[in-house]
């Protein structure tokens, strides 16, 4: 919804240790969304990691909607 929202294009394909799991029509919208910060990775002890196939938790998804605010906003 907010790739949609920010009138975004598929961009390329994300970096993350999980990338494979993240379906092919998906991969460029993950792309894109990290791009502009709104769709982050997760530090862990060997590198970054994406979770594509975890559920979105209350507190990633109001994350989404604080970054996505800021960036409409220009803050």
């Amino acid at each position: 919804m907010l790739f949609r929202a920010l009138g975004l294009t598929p961009d390329g394909v994300p970096v993350f240790l999980y990338v494979d799991e993240i379906p092919q029509w998906g991969a460029g919208h993950v792309a894109a969304l990290t791009g502009y910060d709104i769709v982050r990775d997760y530090p862990v002890k060997d590198g970054e990691e994406f979770r594509p196939l975890g559920e979105t938790t209350r507190a990633e998804a109001a994350a989404f909607l604080t970054r996505y605010l800021q960036l409409r906003l220009g803050r």
